[in-house]
């Protein structure tokens, strides 16, 4: 397809030029980019209901690519279930001074990108350009102060179906992260309060059983519908603290799912990210009780192609139910 053909053209450039030529798509071709690559009408169409919503397939684009919501086209043409725009912070914020993306192994990729946003009131007007024709949009946010959350949130209300609550991003340099749980907790409250629909509270990559514990024990206190599990893996590169992903973490991440569900009561939702460039794997978190599966890696390593064919595989796997 088109979109396969696009990727194998910019993969030669490097993935730090690849991410500037994905951040500077203008938002409002993003109606021109689906009617040339995206073919919904082609994707399996199953019924799955998650966070009050119906969605066509269990699988969504992860958080990470549609930073400020210019390429939600591509929830369309991968046939993925939903798309999560974001990191949103309330205002502009450039990320990391020393910015760094790499290539690690053929299924695993290190970022150090530390939440760069346009701010909420650009994702705003990017989303009001792209109605999807099949993909369901719902948003992370994320801030540099723990006061930042539920302004991003009151803000999306009503815009957006669900939110994940971001407190576990491992690349950032200009501030903490918000992992301990008690704290985690007080930011995923304010943002639901603020919001006023379901939040999911996006918690570190551990395999830590009583870290996990006190995170499930977060995320009830707290009101949220779920957690995500996980966020990258820290990971230290060129002298700094970085992210890393794909197929090398997601042996803790099917720990953390079957841990979190067996934690959590069975009216919350436990997200799988991480490490999911397979079929299988995908299958395998959906198996194990995973109401929703991310991706974002494989797309950037492997393809579209590879992608897409996790999503269909997942939209088919939930026709069988």
């Amino acid at each position: 397809m088109l979109l396969e053909a696009a990727f194998r053209v910019l993969k030669p450039l490097g993935a730090r030029a690849g991410y500037r030529l994905a951040h500077g798509f203008p938002p409002r071709l993003q109606g021109l980019a689906a009617s040339l690559l995206a073919r919904p009408d082609r994707c399996p169409r199953a019924t799955v209901r998650v966070l009050g919503q119906e969605l066509p397939g269990p699988v969504g684009l992860a958080a990470g690519l549609n930073k400020d919501g210019n390429l939600t086209w591509l929830g369309d043409a991968l046939c993925m279930g939903f798309t999560v725009v974001g990191s949103v912070l309330p205002y502009r914020y450039p990320g990391a001074r020393k910015k760094i993306l790499l290539r690690l192994t053929p299924e695993s990729a290190v970022n150090r990108l530390g939440l760069p946003s346009r701010g909420v009131e650009y994702v705003v007007r990017a989303l009001s350009l792209y109605k999807p024709r099949y993909t369901v949009v719902a948003g992370n946010i994320a801030g540099l102060r723990a006061s930042d959350y539920p302004l991003v949130a009151r803000r999306l209300q009503g815009l957006l179906p669900w939110l994940e609550v971001n407190v576990s991003c491992p690349n950032t340099d200009a501030h903490g992260t918000f992992e301990e749980p008690g704290l985690a907790e007080e930011i995923a409250r304010s943002a639901r309060e603020a919001f006023g629909g379901p939040v999911l509270l996006k918690i570190p990559h551990t395999t830590d059983e009583e870290l996990l514990e006190s995170y499930a024990i977060a995320a009830r206190r707290s009101g949220a519908s779920g957690v995500v599990a996980g966020n990258t893996s820290k990971f230290w590169v060129r002298g700094v603290q970085a992210g890393l992903s794909g197929a090398s973490i997601y042996h803790g991440t099917r720990k953390m799912v079957r841990a979190l569900l067996d934690l959590l009561p069975s009216n919350m939702l436990v997200a799988g990210v991480g490490g999911v460039t397979r079929v299988e794997r995908a299958i395998e978190l959906l198996d194990m009780g995973a109401g929703l599966v991310e991706v974002l890696t494989v797309l950037l390593r492997l393809g579209p192609a590879r992608a897409r064919e996790i999503a269909v595989a997942g939209a088919r796997w939930a026709l069988r139910r």
